[in-house]
């Protein structure tokens, strides 16, 4: 009755809390404890439902704990007859838990797909040629205008729920996408750049801003360029004060956009906060990359092996 529904919406309360202060294991037992409060009914209190589900997945995800019950929970919430924005969390994680198996195509299409489902254009995964790299890459170009840094952090706040969906999707299919599917990266990177330009900036378009400067200094020789586009991602972030973005925008912009102009050893404790950061954040991905080219960067940089942290 009543009373159950009070305590399940407790239990999300108190789940929400422990996930925030990055006890995902807590947190999970707490959803799952409101879960069977409503007796794993969708009827009462679809709305609570539908967020104890979601989080639960997520905080399982993260904490690695039981990952049977979250795949089980994502195609219980994909499954519910509901509209597709309410289906964003449990998918945000399937694209993630994907990446981290290392199925990387399925990771690719469920982003690629969702955007879709949105109504939001997304190419299709398939190889794409030098030729339509180009002609994007200037559309881009075009539609920046030589703005400087100080001037796209400027630029209008993002407010379609929908957009910010479809710019979150497209961020987490980078990585796969880098991997699995190289020449189509800077397609998906043209597309979050245009959507901030005529969209407003939200807290995903650093990480736009950041890919498109690692393109501008690894691709296109553009070194000044690229600085300014990993100057305006870190204005943008501080601008929203996105926790979730600051490990994955720490990763990009020291591993491969600052090194070409500032000395590698400025990046060490920038890489080591980004995965301090990620790892308390829940973005466990971003932490270990930032690991990862912390040590590559130590090792290039000739750094004794004594004394590292």
């Amino acid at each position: 009755g009543d009373e159950r529904k009070a305590l399940a919406k407790m239990n999300l309360r108190a789940g929400l809390k422990a996930s925030k202060n990055a006890s995902f294991h807590t947190a999970a037992v707490y959803f799952k404890a409101g879960r069977e409060l409503l007796e794993g009914s969708w009827e009462g209190d679809p709305d609570t439902m539908l967020q104890l589900c979601s989080e639960e997945a997520n905080a399982r995800y993260i904490a690695n704990y039981n990952l049977e019950t979250m795949n089980v929970l994502i195609d219980e919430v994909l499954g519910q007859p509901i509209p597709i924005r309410d289906k964003f969390r449990v998918s945000e994680v399937k694209v993630k838990s994907a990446l981290a198996r290392g199925n990387l195509r399925e990771s690719l299409d469920t982003a690629l797909r969702f955007c879709r489902k949105l109504g939001l254009p997304a190419p299709k995964n398939k190889p794409v040629s030098t030729l339509v790299i180009l002609k994007d890459f200037f559309k881009t170009k075009r539609a920046l205008k030589n703005r400087t840094a100080e001037e796209i952090a400027c630029l209008p706040e993002l407010s379609d729920e929908q957009i910010i969906m479809g710019q979150k999707m497209l961020s987490l299919s980078n990585t796969a996408c880098f991997l699995v599917q190289p020449t189509l990266f800077p397609i998906i990177v043209f597309l979050m750049v245009r959507f901030s330009v005529k969209y407003g900036i939200g807290a995903s378009s650093c990480d736009g801003f950041a890919t498109f400067g690692v393109l501008l200094c690894g691709i296109f020789g553009d070194l000044m360029g690229g600085r300014e586009m990993a100057k305006a991602a870190e204005l943008i972030l501080a601008n929203h004060d996105s926790k979730v973005m600051k490990s994955r925008v720490g990763f990009v912009c020291e591993a491969f956009v600052l090194h070409w102009t500032v000395p590698l050893q400025e990046t060490f404790v920038p890489l080591l906060q980004g995965y301090q950061i990620g790892l308390c954040g829940g973005d466990i991905d971003s932490a270990g990359w930032c690991l990862v080219m912390r040590c590559h960067h130590l090792f290039y940089a000739a750094r004794p092996l004594e004394g590292l942290q």
